[in-house]
């Protein structure tokens, strides 16, 4: 997709759940996640309350807070999840995300995913073979979403 693909797809993901009201994580994935839920939604939680109160102060290129910035990362996509998901949709379903499908695995929750053709096999419930780097394909399916939701 070029050099800027991650931060279009980083977009469309969360413009996607805008859209939809779907939570996601874009950049990166808690370890724990979906397997203590009921430890990390209190840090998700203190995550939202701190977001109110700094995020009126932050504005670009003025102030540097980089734990701000990594937390931002870590919880912006799930501050508003109450419960854990009933499905998982992966749009890069790589043996990179051995951890993510671990747990949700061991939930019995399913994964949808997209994987490349010529990349080592993920053991996933609804594999999806595209080419995953496939702009047209990436918006096809969140618009797919944007119409199911």
């Amino acid at each position: 997709m070029g050099r800027n693909a991650p931060a279009l797809l980083n977009t469309l993901v969360k413009k996607t759940s805008k859209l939809t009201g779907i939570h996601y994580v874009n950049e990166h994935w808690i370890g724990g996640l979906l397997t203590n839920w009921q430890q990390l939604k209190y840090s998700v939680y203190a995550y939202k309350k701190f977001n109110s109160f700094i995020s009126p102060i932050m504005t670009k290129d003025i102030v540097a807070f980089p734990k701000y910035t990594k937390a931002k990362k870590r919880f912006d996509g799930i501050q508003n999840m109450v419960f854990k998901p009933d499905a998982i949709i992966l749009l890069q379903a790589t043996t990179a995300h051995k951890y993510i499908i671990e747990e949700a695995k061991r939930l019995k929750i399913p994964i949808i995913g997209c994987f490349d053709t010529y990349s080592p096999q993920v053991n996933i419930e609804y594999p999806i073979p595209v080419n995953v780097y496939s702009k047209a394909f990436c918006h096809f399916l969140c618009r797919l979403l944007v119409k199911v939701c």
